[in-house]
């Protein structure tokens, strides 16, 4: 499977080459965006609370690994983010044909190659906390942005799976994934106060949020135990739904017009 992977890495990267211009173009693009978008989040935080050293902290860490985490996903399993659409559309068939997964078949089948962007970031953010904080820091962040990544696979399978059971499932999966990406940038835990935090421990929020982050800040090896396995147990969640919805999957009919 991994050598399938990377010949599909492969692939994808020679048809963006064949463009460099406009896929270096692409990447810059997505650099600047995250650059406003989020350092001018954090500048509007910062005059909202003032100088907190430990907020400045642990929203580097957040930004940092969520980055990571997300680029690299998108990179290597980026066909995950279409699983919704494949199914409601019917052209997940194609997959069901094949020896290999299905599941690891869609993911493999694109790579966003421009969300090298975001790892650009990341890593960038990831320099500037060893910079800060010294380099266990940034061993830490680094640690727990590979383990986000499973987690954020997870939760994309997830939503993506609810499209078995109901025709607008590639919007509500839409609409999920964006929120849990949003409060998994930032710490949000500074801001929700009393049972409004429940949504940081009793959701996906919980792997993509919470335990990576206090993983991150206090390098506790049990936090990281917690964190791998809450992972893990998510993924299995996610694999089991999918497989269940794929027994009760009933393919569409679906015409390719060639003009």
């Amino acid at each position: 499977m991994f050598q399938l992977m990377l010949l599909a890495f492969k692939n994808q990267w020679s048809a963006q080459m064949r463009k460099p211009l406009e896929f270096f173009s692409s990447i810059l693009t997505i650099v600047l965006n995250n650059s406003f978008y989020l350092y001018g989040i954090y500048l509007l935080a910062l005059l909202s609370i003032g100088d907190d050293p430990t907020a400045t902290k642990e929203y580097l860490i957040s930004t940092g690994m969520v980055l990571i985490g997300w680029g690299l996903l998108n990179v290597f399993g980026g066909g995950l983010y279409n699983l919704a659409s494949l199914i409601e559309s019917g052209e997940m068939e194609s997959y069901l044909a094949k020896p290999r997964s299905p599941l690891f078949l869609i993911a493999i089948s694109k790579s966003n190659l421009t969300s090298f962007g975001d790892i650009i970031q990341g890593v960038a953010t990831l320099i500037l906390i060893i910079t800060l904080y010294g380099l266990p820091l940034g061993l830490q962040t680094l640690a727990s942005s590979l383990i986000l990544m499973f987690a954020f696979a997870a939760v994309v399978i997830l939503v993506g799976s609810t499209s078995f059971f109901s025709s607008r499932g590639s919007q509500l999966s839409y609409v999920i994934l964006n929120v849990v990406l949003t409060l998994s940038l930032f710490p949000v835990g500074r801001a929700l106060q009393g049972r409004e935090k429940w949504i940081l421990y009793f959701t996906p929020l919980l792997m993509t949020a919470t335990l990576p982050r206090l993983a991150a800040v206090y390098g506790n090896p049990v936090l990281f135990a917690i964190s791998i396995i809450a992972t893990a147990g998510l993924c299995l969640i996610a694999l089991l739904l999918f497989n269940f919805g794929l027994k009760i999957y009933k393919s569409k009919n679906y015409v390719y017009i060639n003009e």
